[in-house]
């Protein structure tokens, strides 16, 4: 009989670790497009496209700009780190933009390997997002 219900419990408790693991991988990253609608959440935007982006396309109103990659297509893992963290920590829910989602995508998978756990991709970027209607300040 103890054997049962010790059998029970672990069966239970394997479950439990199941369901949570889901469920905090279900919050760590998901996908959303740029829209007017997204923008009335008020979740920060973090903006990894370079200067030169900003100033061709312009930016999204009170997006965090913070370049990932620089114009050659290198990037500073530490460097951006560092500054992300000083304006947000690793439970904090905010998106990632860039041009088409592509860096995005990637910068969004790099910070859940990092621990944090509420990122959102903006699918698509500022082109979507631009398609979407919403407006970008020059």
């Amino acid at each position: 009989m103890k054997k049962i219900v010790v059998a029970i419990i672990v069966l239970v408790l394997v479950l439990l670790s199941f369901q949570i693991t889901q469920n905090n991988e279900s919050k760590k990253n998901h996908n959303e497009q740029l829209s007017q609608t997204f923008l009335s959440k008020h979740i920060p935007i973090i903006d990894i496209r370079t200067k030169k982006e900003w100033k061709r396309t312009g930016i999204v109103k009170d997006s965090i700009l913070l370049t990932f990659y620089n114009e050659d297509g290198r990037f500073n893992e530490e460097n951006f780190l560092r500054n992300l963290n000083a304006i947000l920590n690793k439970e904090s829910e905010f998106a990632i933009l860039c041009r088409s989602g592509n860096r995005s995508n990637r910068v969004t998978r790099f910070l859940i390997s990092k621990g944090y756990i509420n990122v959102i991709n903006l699918l698509g970027g500022v082109k979507q997002g631009i398609k979407n209607g919403v407006v970008l300040n020059k």
